[in-house]
């Protein structure tokens, strides 16, 4: 007989697994039935109503609109991964609201880097064809250094609430990755229910 957790990991794959597969479909869809023309001509409409950019502005329209249907048809999956399931074994007290919202956050977030790398890579392929990738790969690299760098003051405050119970000392909120804590705080958070626990070098 399988364990709670095999079965939970287990259900958890095959939802991760029917999400791509819904949105594969989705984009062989577009592309066989000539919808991504169509949204193609959406985008370019929206583009026009800023002079002098029609052509970045365009593809930002593009990625957004791509990224809503996606976002769309992914979610029950997500929903299920992420609320159902983890109701289902005990993992998580949260809310339907409250997933909505974290859910709603994290793809508006990542709606904003999918927007902003598809003009700047537009941007660098009108600039150089021959030599985008590189200035692609250069410009990348500095915004996920700099992504990094904002990550723990400004995104994870979105998402996790800082536990100031735990410790006798009042914790800044750009306190960072922990490394080492105490014994009786680190038995206290293993105690908790929630299975997706950003805690990074716990030990």
């Amino acid at each position: 007989t399988e364990d709670k957790a095999t079965v939970y990991h287990r259900l958890r794959r095959r939802a991760d697994l029917a999400s791509t597969a819904a949105a594969a479909a989705v984009l062989v869809t577009l592309l066989v039935t000539g919808g991504s023309l169509r949204l193609r001509e959406i985008a370019s409409n929206t583009g026009q109503l800023l002079p002098g950019y029609e052509e970045t502005a365009t593809i930002a329209a593009y990625a957004v609109i791509l990224l809503v249907i996606l976002s769309l048809v992914e979610l029950p999956f997500a929903f299920y991964q992420g609320y159902r399931l983890e109701h289902r074994y005990g993992l998580s007290n949260q809310t339907q609201k409250q997933w909505l919202v974290d859910h709603a956050k994290g793809a508006l977030i990542g709606g904003l880097f999918m927007t902003a790398g598809a003009a700047i890579v537009y941007t660098l392929i009108a600039w150089s064809p021959k030599r985008w990738w590189m200035a692609a790969a250069a410009v990348f690299i500095v915004l996920m250094v700099g992504v990094v760098q904002i990550a723990p003051v400004v995104l994870m405050p979105l998402f996790y609430r800082l536990l100031h119970f735990l410790s006798d000392m009042p914790l800044p909120l750009d306190a960072g990755i922990f490394g080492l804590l105490d014994r009786q705080a680190v038995d206290a958070i293993n105690r908790l229910g929630e299975s997706n626990r950003f805690l990074p070098g716990l030990r």
